[in-house]
């Protein structure tokens, strides 16, 4: 029972790891991720609604919606100021 456990486990992290994968190669996720950073930095010419439009356009359901933004939350972590990142964080719970 174990090892059927370890072995669902294991595969759940492969996929995982293959999917988020693809996602940090996609440069609509990295176009996602700039976006969240700009309206969260409440940069000129940027809003809620380009977000919106964006993230439409490249998820096809709600899952794969929560999952771009988890995503590109996750992305600009590494690439803002440190006060910035619960900003981004509350933006993509908005959403």
């Amino acid at each position: 029972m174990l090892l059927y456990a370890l072995l669902a486990i294991g595969i759940f992290l492969m996929t995982r790891q293959m999917y988020f994968g693809g996602l940090d190669r996609d440069r609509n996720q990295h176009h996602l991720a700039s976006l969240l950073c700009a309206v969260a930095a409440s940069q000129p010419g940027h809003d809620r609604k380009e977000i919106s439009t964006h993230l439409a356009a490249i998820a096809r359901n709600g899952v794969e919606r929560k999952l771009r933004l988890t995503h590109a939350v996750r992305l600009a972590r590494g690439n803002v100021p440190p006060d910035l990142h619960p900003l981004i964080q509350a933006l993509a719970k908005e959403l």
